[in-house]
């Protein structure tokens, strides 16, 4: 008769643990297996008729989800051998992670020559001094410090060290939208507008291009270095003004002032510079003094000049308004005396008027070698006043 030995499934096989010496046989996987008392599912023997053909045949394969080019990796959690992209890490050949847990980081074994999953190190708390090119010992910062390289370590040194007198710093200034205010390639102040809140103070070395707007504080010299301006007294010092106009109250000048061009003008108004307003008729206009040099108190004395008014009838919507001229001389007085008058329509009148006396005929002739007719002489020989008619000179009294 035939000898059946016990048998049923792989799955089946593996929930018991034969004895020794019994024999289970696998009808699914066609093999034979021997038990040895301890073993689940006993030890295999041999394959049956035919034997596995296929990986996924084996006992201890599970190639479920494989693909195109897996390969095969042992997991100790199913002690199967199953398929691997080779995507992990684990699949590297430099890498061995056996043991990894969470939170783990790869440290480099030159022993084994791979990756390794190790704890986190613990690291002790480092300092800058610490560094191999910082050394701080002989000189511990202070607040503020910042660290300065000496040509072997870096070293702490107080801020204000860095930019000492008489030392010479190459560094452009820009603004905050980044553009270049000062420019040490070309040495050029770069700027439509500067504006100094407080002042700008120092030497200026160069050519001003473009318009100052605000005040202008100290001395002005000539290409010659001659002092144009004295910024302590506020005079012009220069002995010639080229300009179209001057705003002064006063000139000063050792050798006389001269005045070259066609002439000049003077323009008067009521008010102040900054809001100027019409003169009004009877109004004076302009005026021109002589006067003596300061006295002990720093008086100067009005000796001689002339002045221009506008007459009380003058209409000011005309181009030019009726207009008077004056002339004043000192008399040892408080106030001078207006000696002469000049009025719009050319009438003059003057205190006492003199014509050119000369001894005789003779005297008058040398003097006025061609007389026209109007003018007016004294000829004292003959004790007459003479005018000459365009012909000769004729008595009038």
């Amino acid at each position: 008769m035939a000898l059946r030995l016990r048998r049923g499934t792989n799955a089946e096989r593996l929930l018991i643990t034969p004895v020794e010496g019994e024999l289970i046989y696998t009808t699914d996987t066609k093999l034979l297996y021997a038990g040895d008392g301890t073993t689940a599912g006993g030890t295999l023997v041999a394959a049956g008729a035919g034997g596995s053909t296929t990986l996924n045949a084996l006992t201890d394969t599970d190639l479920t989800g494989a693909t195109n080019n897996d390969v095969l990796k042992f997991n100790a959690g199913t002690n199967k051998w199953e398929p691997s992209d080779g995507s992990t890490l684990d699949a590297l050949t430099d890498t061995d992670l056996t043991g990894a847990a969470d939170g783990e980081v790869l440290q480099f074994n030159n022993a084994t020559s791979k990756w390794e999953s190790v704890a986190v190190p613990t690291l002790s708390a480092i300092s800058l001094d610490d560094l191999t090119d910082v050394f701080l010992t002989s000189s511990p910062a202070d607040a503020g410090d910042v660290l300065q390289f000496n040509g072997n370590h870096f070293v702490a040194v107080a801020a204000e060290e860095l930019f000492n007198e008489q030392q010479n710093y190459k560094i452009n200034i820009v603004g905050d939208d980044s553009t270049i205010m000062i420019n040490t390639d070309n040495n050029n102040i770069v700027g439509s507008v500067i504006t100094a809140n407080s002042g700008f103070v120092g030497d200026l070395t160069g050519a001003v291009v473009g318009t100052v707007l605000g005040d202008v504080q100290g001395s002005v010299f000539a290409d010659d270095s001659s002092l144009v301006i004295d910024g302590l007294t506020g005079n012009i010092t220069t002995p010639t003004i080229t300009t179209n106009s001057i705003a002064t109250n006063a000139f000063y000048t050792d050798s006389g002032l001269e005045i070259f061009g066609e002439g000049f003008n003077i323009v008067a108004y009521n008010g102040t510079a900054d809001s100027m307003t019409s003169k009004s008729p009877g109004d004076t206009i302009g005026y021109m003094s002589f006067a003596t040099t300061y006295d002990s108190s720093g008086n100067n004395k009005l000796a001689v000049g002339h002045a221009a008014t506008l007459d009380a009838t003058a209409d000011l919507a005309t181009a030019a308004p009726r207009s008077n001229l004056k002339w004043v001389i000192g008399n040892n007085s408080a106030t001078t005396n207006i000696v002469a008058t000049l009025d719009y329509i050319g009438n003059f009148s003057a205190n006492v008027i003199t014509p050119g006396t000369y001894a005789d005929s003779t005297a008058r002739d040398t003097a006025i070698t061609t007389p026209t007719s109007g003018m007016m002489v004294f000829v004292t020989d003959v004790a007459k006043f003479q005018g000459y008619d365009g012909s000769a000179w004729v008595n009038l009294n």
